[in-house]
């Protein structure tokens, strides 16, 4: 069967996600996509604190050497920047989670801003990302972007 995206099982994918990063809360009026490896879920993207035309917050979680692609980043990110409309997309991230922060960092996300205890035991780190800093977009996408 192989891997493909899923869209329009937000639930489930949100609960998914959500047991991979210790979520404290709900997720707050959210969008997500995931992607399966022979109908099983191996990763999942949730989008929350979605304003329209303005920003989400990007979660991402995955099984370990299994679903990391270009085509599921892409999908992603354009999910995040096309078809939600997000002009800058925002990472939160505890300062003592080198791996994520590494991850985000890979991926494009730079530090905008250090809430000093924002982790409880550590700084919560604020990354963010714009459209057009987005390498994940492909060319023709960066190309109408900037003749629009």
């Amino acid at each position: 069967m192989g891997k493909s995206i899923v869209v329009g099982q937000k639930e489930r994918v949100g609960a998914w996600v959500a047991e991979r990063v210790d979520l404290q809360a709900p997720w707050v009026n959210f969008e997500a996509m995931g992607l399966e490896l022979n109908g099983e879920l191996i990763a999942g993207v949730v989008f929350d604190s979605y304003v329209k035309d303005a920003r989400c917050c990007m979660h991402v979680a995955g099984l370990r050497g299994t679903w990391l692609n270009r085509p599921f980043l892409r999908a992603a990110f354009d999910y995040a920047f096309g078809k939600m409309g997000c002009k800058v997309v925002i990472g939160l991230v505890n300062a003592d989670n080198d791996a994520a922060l590494r991850f985000d960092r890979h991926l494009g996300f730079e530090e905008v801003a250090r809430i000093k205890d924002g982790a409880g035991d550590c700084d919560l780190l604020v990354l963010a990302m714009r459209r057009e800093q987005c390498r994940w977009l492909t060319l023709r996408e960066q190309r109408d972007e900037a003749l629009a």
